[in-house]
């Protein structure tokens, strides 16, 4: 099993970079259809074992051309009972590990969008790919670990 070990040195806390591209089908049919392929974003994602799915930041969005796929009730510690509708999308989400290459890849997941221009994160890693993995938390020496 490939391991990740990343040292927290982000205010945020524990962060993973990731690579974020349209997904396989849609990369499929742009390919079909004569169309370019957008280049994968880089992004930051908190480990955040609160959250039940991914969620990225709209900038993100935006810069893949995508549509929604359908949206989805978010509830959060500010919306309390009723919760807001967030649009979902489909993409390809790769984490990269220490030494630059990929230990995790998954070429259709389903994401919901937020805003995080103030958070200084690009989303959040969400129990959605979690569920996957093995975390372990060392909060005195400030390091994660990962494992799928």
């Amino acid at each position: 099993m490939p391991h990740l070990i990343q040292t927290m040195t982000s205010p945020s806390g524990p962060v993973l970079d990731v690579l974020i591209n349209v997904s396989r089908p849609r990369h499929d049919a742009l390919v079909k259809a004569g169309v370019s392929i957008p280049l994968p974003i880089p992004a930051r994602l908190l480990v955040d074992t609160g959250a039940s799915c991914t969620v990225l930041d709209k900038t993100i969005i935006e810069k893949l051309g995508l549509v929604p796929t359908g949206s989805v009730p978010i509830h959060t510690s500010s919306t309390g009972s009723i919760g807001h509708s967030c649009n979902q999308f489909d993409v390809s989400l790769v984490i990269i590990g220490a030494s630059g290459g990929a230990i995790y890849s998954n070429s259709s997941l389903a994401i919901v969008e937020s805003d995080f221009s103030t958070h200084g994160i690009h989303g959040l890693l969400g129990r959605d790919l979690l569920q996957k993995a093995i975390l372990t938390y060392h909060g005195f020496a400030e390091i994660f670990t990962l494992s799928f």
